[in-house]
Parts: structure tokens; sequence; C-alpha cells
């Protein structure tokens, strides 16, 4: 081919690339190229041409091509930056910048987006420059003022950014991405209302920017408004499915919506985008601790924190796990290092408190309390926590006053009157609150039997089944486990059952009951209304340490009986008092009297044969004394 058609050639696929027609402009670029391999400017405007088809790999091989042949021109090095920008590679894209720059350092839009690849690699001082030399070529330059206000954001300097941001919008009123900036910035303010208004703005001027709707959702996320946040967030990714932020978005609001499965498929997709994004990883783990699986969940904040090391949340999700697991000692240096990183996560001394009360420093769980409710004063569990620790001290009437508080945010009235009667300062209930009783088990199953065995010293189900075992020599037995938990009751009763049935009120230790495998079937269901409606009957009845959840045990006296199959055996604990015939402690634990045991085995026709005083288990290092009871029925 000569060189006029070649030239011909050039011309006519530079009029395609003009016009926007691009399949026509490569095609003919590339003839151009077949003919004369070193065209750089065939080259360079094919790369163009393949950028605008978002096809960046191919393009940075054909800028690299010219480049190779000359490097003499700002424009190619500015596009390869560019390209490798876009396909991620923000180091290499500085040093294309930086090679465009030092041919000619009068181009605005090079400092620019320099400082855009700055903020991407997070130095952003450097960016910060840049954008500011890019002002000084063009004092006009919106886009390069919104950007340094994304740099000073990064670097916590809202009320800088701000200004910026103002500054931006003061010269180009109709720059959405400086909208949606402001509005990011004056969330970090705690100025909800004005970023709404900042966002709402943004996505009037564009409303098909995918990160408006986004930084909408977020806002009204911040206002408890989650039925909206999600619907900001499901337009953000019908515009973008790829913005990993905006499914990150989705499943925050889902979480707060408690649709966790849903919330956790989200940041699954989140993650799948853009597995560097550390606080989906966090919105995972939080999502896999509400589904109750906390190994994953941990092992989740973890990776969340190897990406993020200064994410003050993901150490509190860390914390969080960890206090669920019973890994006291772990979970506070996590708490520690979360309000290390970040003093007004209310949050963070929640939970702080909430390890000191375990660990009966109640003077400290309350002043870490107190700084939770400094930051945020409508946290209905700090002032929960605040109201027990000063409970535990003696400050009856204080506590009552910050129980108040609670219901009045939104508390749980039958956990707060529950917890006022343990304390002496309402009526006793006949039992735990059943919503208490599940939330607790089903929280600590996985890390229960460690606990309560290794730590707590609990022996009660060995000496319930010495008990029964030297009562009589036992054929086969249908036997009911009520209240079985994890199993550790089955695992004593199993040589002398027959069939062994478990029940009880949490589906999470029914969970950990199966995989023992010696169960012939589980149930979960609250043991009253187990009694009340099954019709299956059985030989023996047990209970271990289920009766510290019940103060009036009348129903359960009054229902055994209807699952006997002829005579009945009966056997359980229960904590010891000698006052009267129930009293509900401080720990959330009921103690029965003997007397009591004794009258109700007359009312409802049972003979007690044996009733045994034993240690339990341990309280705050302490024996907890308690009876162990055998009667029968017929």
């Amino acid at each position: 081919m000569i060189q006029r058609d070649i030239n011909s050639m050039y011309h006519r696929a530079l009029n395609s690339l003009n016009v926007g027609a691009f399949g026509d402009a490569e095609k003919l670029f590339k003839s151009v190229l077949k003919s004369q391999p070193n065209h750089v400017g065939a080259l360079n405007l094919l790369a163009i041409t393949l950028m605008s088809m978002e096809r960046f790999s191919e393009a940075e091989k054909f800028i690299q091509a010219a480049l190779t042949i000359s490097q003499s021109s700002d424009v190619s090095f500015y596009n390869c930056g560019i390209i490798r920008k876009k396909l991620g590679k923000p180091s290499l894209a500085i040093e294309s910048f930086t090679r465009a720059l030092a041919l000619n350092p009068n181009v605005a839009e090079t400092w620019n987006n320099r400082g855009t690849s700055f903020n991407d690699i997070k130095q952003y001082q450097n960016a910060i420059s840049d954008f500011d030399k890019a002002i000084s070529v063009n004092p006009s330059y919106s886009e390069a003022y919104c950007n340094k206000a994304k740099s000073l954001s990064y670097l916590k300097r809202y009320d800088d950014a701000l200004s910026v941001c103002d500054k931006a919008l003061a010269l180009n009123p109709d720059l959405a991405e400086a909208c949606v900036c402001r509005g990011k910035v004056l969330v970090e303010l705690k100025r909800y209302d004005e970023a709404l208004a900042s966002c709402d703005n943004a996505v009037a001027i564009k409303p098909d920017l995918a990160e408006a709707w986004l930084g909408r959702g977020n806002v009204l996320a911040q206002l408890r408004r989650y039925d909206e946040a999600l619907e900001a967030c499901d337009k953000a990714v019908a515009i973008k499915p790829d913005l990993a932020e905006a499914w990150l978005g989705r499943g925050n609001a889902l979480a707060q919506l408690k649709r966790y499965d849903e919330a956790l498929a989200a940041c699954d997709k989140a993650v799948a985008i853009k597995s560097d994004l550390a606080e989906a990883w966090l919105g995972r783990g939080n999502a896999l601790v509400q589904l109750k699986r906390y190994d994953e969940a941990l092992t989740t904040c973890d990776k969340a924190l190897a990406i993020k090391p200064d994410l003050a949340e993901a150490w509190l999700g860390r914390g969080n796990v960890l206090f669920i697991q019973l890994r006291y000692g772990e979970a506070f240096a996590a708490c520690d290092k979360a309000v290390a990183l970040k003093p007004d996560l209310a949050e963070a001394w929640l939970t702080r408190g909430n390890l000191r009360l375990i660990q009966l420093r109640y003077g400290e769980a309350f002043e870490a309390y107190d700084k939770a409710l400094a930051i945020k004063p409508d946290l209905v569990e700090a002032w929960l926590g605040r109201a027990r620790s000063q409970c535990h001290r003696g400050l009856i009437k204080e506590g009552t006053e910050d129980y108040q508080r609670a219901l009045a945010l939104g508390g749980d009235r039958d956990i707060i009157d529950y917890e006022l009667a343990a304390f002496g300062a309402a009526n006793i209930p006949i039992a735990m609150p059943k919503s208490v009783v599940t939330r607790l088990f089903d929280e600590h199953a996985e890390s229960f039997d460690e606990h309560l065995v290794q730590k707590l010293s609990y022996q009660t189900p060995i000496k319930i089944f010495n008990l029964i075992s030297s009562y009589k020599s036992w054929k086969p037995l249908d036997v009911l486990d009520l209240g079985c938990g994890t199993g550790l009751m089955g695992e004593q009763l199993r040589p002398i059952a027959k069939k062994l049935c478990g029940v009880d009120i949490s589906s999470n230790m029914l969970t950990k009951a199966e995989r023992r495998a010696i169960y012939d079937e589980l149930i979960c269901e609250d043991i009253i209304k187990f009694l009340s409606s099954h019709s299956q009957t059985y030989d023996l009845v047990v209970a271990a340490d289920v009766f510290v959840y019940f103060g009036d045990l009348t129903r359960v006296f009054e229902l055994v009986p209807r699952v006997f199959r002829h005579q009945g055996y009966f056997c359980f604990s229960v904590e010891a008092t000698n006052e009267s015939e129930y009293v509900l402690r401080t720990t959330g634990r009921y103690q029965h009297s003997v007397e009591y045991l004794r009258r109700l085995a007359k009312n409802y026709g049972f003979v007690l044969d044996v009733i045994d005083s034993s240690v339990l288990r341990k309280e705050s290092e302490k024996d907890v004394d308690g009876y162990i009871a055998m009667m029968h029925y017929s």
C-alpha cells in the first residue's frame, strides 16, 4: 500500500473516532498498522479508540508500543497513565503521569490525574500537592478542588474538606461529584440532614450517577431510614452493578432490617467485586454474627483487619465475637484497640463495659457505659449496662432511673422488669422471659460446654446420673431430657435409654446436641408448651440446671405426669436457698427451698425419694450450692 493510501485510511480512521464509530476506527487503524507497524499516530489513536470501548488491556499494549518508538509526547504518557489507572495499576499510572509532566508541566489534567492516583495508594499529602498544582495551572478547575476535598476527607480534615467542596461548587454548581463528596464529609461531621440535601442535589443534577445514590443511601442509613437506604442502594447497583460499595451499603441496610441472609449475600457480592474492601468483609462478619456463625464471623473480621489494620469497627466486630465465645481477655484487647483507633466509637465502649461487668468490675463498667452514652445518648444497651453496674454497687435508685431511660428509648420491658426484680426493685416474675433465655443460649452455644465444664466446674449431669444409677437397677428406659442444651446430660443418660428425646428452646444448642449423635429425637420448643401439648410418654424425665430459669415450678409439676407412661420418675437439680419458696438472685437465676420442693411433690402426687445437697458449679470462683432431687409418680 502506497503512503497516500495509508494517509487516507488514517484520516478516515480519525474521522470515525471523532464521530464515535469506534468499531470502524479500530479496523481502519489496524489496517494502517498492518502496512506501517511503527505508525506512532495510529498506535496512539488506536489506544484511545480501545480506551473509548473500555478495552484497557488491549489499549495498554498499543500505547506502550507507541512509547517504545517515541517518548517525546506528553499526551502519549498521559494516555498511558489513564489506561493504567483504569486497569487498577496506580503506581504505574503515577510513573506515566510523571513522565508526561516532565515533558509538559502546564497541563492541569495531568496533575489532577496523578493526584487521584496518589489518592488510590493512600499518599494523600502528595495528592493534595498535585491538586494544588492543577489549580495553580487552572484556577477554575472545579474537579481538582473536588478531588482535593476527598484527600482532605481521607486525612479526617473534615472542616477543610467541606470548605474545599464549597469552592468546587462555587465554580461549578452542577458538579454532582462535588455534591456527593460534600455529603460524605457532612456525614463525618454528623450533619446528616445537610448531607442528605447534598446527596439529593447530586441525584437531581446527575440521576445516573451511582455514587450519588450510594451517598444518599449511606446518609439515610445514618438517619435510621433503612427501607429508603435500601431503595437508594438498589438504584446505585442498577446503574453500576460492579460498584462494590453500593452492594456493601445494601448489605448494611438489609442487616438493619434483620434480613441477615440477604445481607450476607450482598456483602459476598461486594467482596467478589472488590476483594480488598475491608468494610465489606466487616459487613459480612456482622451478618455472620447475627446468623450465629461465630467462627466464620471471627475469620471474616480478621480478613478485614488484614486489609485495613486501622479499621476500628473491625476490631470491635472481632471483640464482639470473642465476647460471645466467652474469650474475654482477647475480647477486651480487641475493644481497647478499637477505642484507641476511634475514641468516639460508642459501641466499643459499650462492649468494654459489658466485659468489665462480666468481670464484676462494676465501677470500671459504669465508666465505660458513661463514655458510650456521652457519645451516643440514645444507645439503649449502654443505658441497660449502666443500670446493671449501678444496681450491682447497691445504687438501686440510680440504677432504676437508668432502666427507665432504657425503657423510654425502646428497651425490652420484659428484660427490664426481670432485671429490676433480680435487684429487688420489682415483683419477682414466675420465670425468666423466653426471649432472654433464647438469646442467651443461642449466642453462647458454640462455647457453652467449654465454659461451663472447664471454667465453672459444672458437674450437675454427672451428679444427677450418679443419683439415678444408685437409686435402682434400670432396664432400658424411654427418657425425656428437658432443657437438654448441647447434650451434656444426654451423654450420661444414653447408656440407660432405649429412646432418648431432648427438648430445648435454643435452636443453636440443639444443633450442638445433634452433633453428639446420642438423641433419638430433638425438639426445639419451650418446655411448658412441650409438656402441655405433646403426646409421647416416657419412663424418666430429667432436668439438669433448667429450673434456675423458672421461679414458680407449679406448672412443671402439674404437667410432668402427663408424659409419664405408667409409674414415672422425675430427677432434677435446683440452686438452693433457705429463704422462701423461691428467690431471684442478682445473677438472674432462681433458687428454690427444700420445703417448696416437698410441698410441690406432695400437692401433685409425687413421692420424694431422695433430695441431696450438692455443689453444682462455680460462680465467680465460689461454690454454687444446690439440690438434686429424685421422685416418682404412680
